[in-house]
């Protein structure tokens, strides 16, 4: 671990991945989702290797993006429902945010798997060749 915090930046994209978990939650919901979410960016932001993996499939693998899991309410019961996903910049110290919702752990894997997601907005850009 490195004394030295990250600074974070989100992509552009990143917020229509927000607003969507945004708009399937209460207020209430959403409240306690932000915090967790926060104390999430908190943690990567002093270390971005904490509890985070690098994506293991696909586009996210190939291109470098890492993942970490959280959960969107209290009580933490099992595995976090929620996954943001980003990319480091060592040389700068900074983490790109570029996508955060629900995992849907079903194969196939649905459209509205933040993986899924994700590579489509890749897709999309021109940045999976």
């Amino acid at each position: 671990m490195t004394n030295q915090t990250y600074e974070s930046k989100f992509h552009p994209e990143y917020f229509d991945t927000f607003d969507h978990v945004a708009d399937k939650m209460t207020n209430t919901e959403f409240a306690m989702f932000y915090e967790l979410f926060q104390h999430v960016i908190d943690t990567l932001e002093k270390d971005p290797y904490s509890n985070s993996r690098e994506c293991q499939y696909g586009i996210l693998h190939e291109k470098g993006f890492r993942t970490m899991t959280f959960h969107s309410k209290l009580p933490k019961i099992h595995t976090g429902d929620m996954r943001v996903i980003f990319k480091m910049d060592e040389n700068t110290k900074t983490n790109y945010y570029f996508a955060v919702g629900k995992r849907i752990n079903t194969r196939p894997r649905p459209l509205e798997d933040i993986y899924s997601k994700a590579e489509n907005l890749l897709k999309a850009r021109g940045e999976h060749t």
